[in-house]
């Protein structure tokens, strides 16, 4: 837990952050545009993975795979933290045009 507070005080919009062993994929909206940052994200086998909402609205982050669901993430709130077992496509079921991918 400790870790995962020290990821939550370092986290700044937009930029990857890694602490405790995490990286931090944000939700980004900008003038009315949602993205993933970074995108694409580097993750390597094994890394934890949070996202991050920084948008004004609730989004859902799922693999493309059906692996990974956050479930539904309030504005500035962070997924729990969560191992990639694979690499490939993720999208907001709420909002279908925000996708990213994720490669080793």
């Amino acid at each position: 837990m400790h870790q995962l507070r020290q990821l939550i005080a370092d986290q700044s919009n937009g930029v990857v952050c890694r602490s405790g062993g995490a990286l931090t994929i944000s939700i980004v909206g900008i003038n009315g545009s949602m993205s993933f940052s970074p995108n694409p994200a580097s993750v390597p086998a094994g890394q934890i993975v949070v996202w991050h909402n920084v948008d004004g609205v609730t989004h859902r982050v799922v693999l493309n795979d059906g692996s990974v669901d956050t479930g539904n993430l309030d504005p500035g709130a962070f997924s729990s933290p969560m191992a990639l077992g694979s690499v490939g496509g993720y999208h907001c079921t709420i909002h279908p045009v925000l996708v990213g991918t994720a490669t080793r």
